[in-house]
């Protein structure tokens, strides 16, 4: 029931859309993918002089949106700013009534990238409703920490490239570049394709616009829907009648079978109840990759042993696995957990290792990193744990 609803609530099937915004107007690049069993394969890639060109094709999908270029203003500032106050920190001219602004924390900084309002909301009234417009990101900054997860190489963005090195996106094509992780793309498509894997490995919506929310009711509950699901009732409850009909019938002529019947059918009910349990015992272990152990139970056990000194700033159930070039798949870590947080000091984090470790699904930790922040020796940390294949 909960792919279903999933499959209700977000696109299987959609474009993802970059518009790159220019001197003398924009450059609007389309790419059309789909999900298919976890697995996000692009189908085709499109460029439009206009949205009234763009509102014109054929095929009416719904869309995603990244919005880059002259328009859209990025800055990184230090990490130690708070939350609340980082557009002032980092724009001071800037009023928040006037302006729509997205940020992520990535290794010790704020990135944070800016736009008009008037530029989103002059957006949102020209485009075109037969392509619904179900969400926007603002810059590429938000990509930062998909990307440096997804891949150990430079990327291509259009205009930018993703560096590895510095794990910031920058300006200037990269050189010598067809393909991305290995999907053979022209690298104008790079920043809308980067946009579609984003939005396939998390399936949440980021921007909440009251003009946003309403496509994507529409899009939801469309004519095409509503007529789905009032046709599909109208067939189930007919269906059921005859099948009524027809049981009543031939009950009658067979209630001298019945109770040579029976027994074999209590045997046959059985049969299909072991099977039953027999196929999602295989998928869990198949799902979980013979883990034999639920994100819910590390969560759980890992914070039971938490110590005053330590807290949580990230936990990453079966991390993304970094890409080999010529595969141009995303697969997952299944045994293993990356948990980021913060330590008032080092002891503190030592004890909770060692509380840890007690644990039997713990096969070993690595620590990735461990960072000093403050002359009193708070710290932040990245742990890694190695599951057991048993459990």
């Amino acid at each position: 029931m909960d792919n279903i609803l999933r499959s209700w609530a977000y696109p299987k099937r959609f474009r993802s859309v970059n518009i790159h915004f220019v001197d003398d107007g924009f450059q609007l690049r389309s790419c059309v993918v789909s999900i298919r069993k976890q697995e996000l394969v692009l189908e085709s890639t499109a460029s439009f002089s206009s949205l009234q060109e763009f509102g014109e094709v054929e095929e009416k999908l719904p869309s995603l949106v990244i919005l880059t270029g002259r328009k859209i203003l990025n800055k990184s500032i230090d990490l130690n700013q708070d939350e609340s106050v980082i557009l002032r920190a980092a724009f001071p001219a800037a009023k928040e009534s006037q302006v729509y602004y997205q940020s992520v924390n990535f290794n010790q900084e704020w990135h944070i990238s800016v736009v008009r309002r008037e530029v989103i909301d002059s957006l949102l009234a020209e485009w075109p409703k037969e392509q619904p417009l179900l969400d926007t990101q603002i810059g590429f900054d938000y990509l930062i920490p998909f990307l440096n997860d997804l891949s150990d190489k430079d990327l291509p963005l259009g205009d930018y490239r993703f560096s590895r090195k510095q794990s910031r996106i920058i300006e200037g094509r990269l050189k010598e570049s067809t393909d991305f992780l290995g999907e053979p793309i022209d690298d104008v498509f790079g920043a809308a394709f980067a946009n579609a894997l984003h939005f396939g490995s998390r399936l949440s919506w980021e921007k909440d616009y009251e003009d946003l929310r309403a496509n994507r009711l529409d899009w939801q509950f469309s004519g095409y829907t509503k007529r789905a699901i009032k046709y599909g009732l109208a067939g189930s409850f007919i269906l059921l009648i005859a099948s009524f009909l027809m049981f009543s019938h031939f009950s009658k002529r067979n209630s001298e079978l019945a109770l040579l019947l029976q027994g074999y059918e209590q045997q046959s009910k059985q049969l299909e109840s072991m099977e039953r349990q027999l196929d999602l015992k295989k998928s869990l272990i198949s799902l979980n990759n013979n883990t034999g152990i639920y994100a819910s139970q590390v969560l759980d056990q890992a914070s039971e042993v938490l110590t005053s000194d330590v807290s949580f700033s990230r936990f990453q159930i079966h991390p993304v696995e970094r890409i080999k070039e010529k595969q141009g798949k995303i697969f997952y870590n299944n045994d293993l957990v990356v948990i980021t947080g913060k330590t008032n000091n080092y002891e503190g984090f030592r004890l909770w290792l060692l509380e840890l470790k007690t644990h039997h699904w713990v096969k070993g930790l690595d620590i990735l990193g461990y960072q000093e922040t403050s002359k009193i020796h708070k710290a932040e940390f990245s742990l890694q744990i190695k599951l057991r294949e048993d459990g």
